[in-house]
């Protein structure tokens, strides 16, 4: 997983298996997390929002560029493995990337269009001024059907408007989305400013859900799932 700008097991130091739905055969394992592991990739974004908020959005797009550059650059490595964990055929899974790298490369220019609101009023003496500003830590929760792709526009997004983000991948498939995350990480993104922690919904998805220091989610998924999250953060 990588946490804080860190790649690191899981506290409890256990693993799940990942395995090729073709041949129904284990060819990797990942992390099999828990609150604790959240809690700590929460509390790395919570303190590296501050200073991802305040940087230039020279810095932000220039960030988001780079990483889309090394996603074009190891589309296929990237592919091979989205391959193995969802079945998906190479030709499609390699689309998927670029995909990935061109969401990465529209919300770079995206950052230049977050525009305010100055609203008329009856008083010329006053001026109402809307101004859009970072909520904060989001938290991201992706599907199995296009891990890299679905990923990609929730942290591009989450970036590009100076949120960080903590994202949990499916666990069918976690393998591609941590390689893609990778491209982030050798960009020089600000440690703590993206993070992904890997396990099952329910020991992962659930306490992130309803960890106090997040302020969005963002979820793509069955009704039935997000009927579930948005009941587990009304109660939170």
């Amino acid at each position: 997983m990588y946490i804080d700008g860190e790649w690191v097991e899981a506290s409890s130091g256990e693993y799940f298996s990942v395995e090729n739905p073709a041949t129904e055969e284990v060819f990797a394992e990942a992390p099999s997390a828990g609150a604790r592991d959240v809690d700590r990739a929460v509390q790395a974004a919570y303190r590296a929002f501050k200073g991802w908020s305040e940087i230039s959005l020279d810095d932000r797009r220039s960030l988001l560029r780079r990483a889309a550059d090394m996603v074009e650059k190891r589309a296929e490595e990237i592919a091979r493995y989205l391959t193995l964990e969802q079945g998906k055929p190479f030709k499609q899974a390699v689309n998927e990337v670029m995909n990935a790298a061109y969401a990465l490369r529209y919300f770079s220019e995206e950052i230049f269009r977050i525009y305010g609101h100055v609203i008329p009023l009856p008083d010329k003496t006053h001026d109402s001024i809307v101004v859009w500003e970072p909520v904060g830590v989001v938290a991201s929760i992706t599907p199995w059907n296009y891990p890299v792709q679905l990923l990609s526009w929730k942290v591009g997004a989450a970036l590009a408007a100076g949120c960080t983000i903590v994202a949990k991948p499916p666990s069918y498939t976690p393998i591609s989305p941590i390689k893609f995350v990778e491209c982030l990480a050798d960009a020089g993104a600000p440690k703590g400013i993206v993070n992904v922690v890997t396990g099952s919904g329910r020991s992962v998805g659930e306490a992130l859900v309803t960890h106090p220091l997040v302020r969005k989610i963002t979820f793509t998924g069955s009704t039935e799932v997000g009927k579930r999250i948005m009941s587990l953060r009304l109660r939170a």
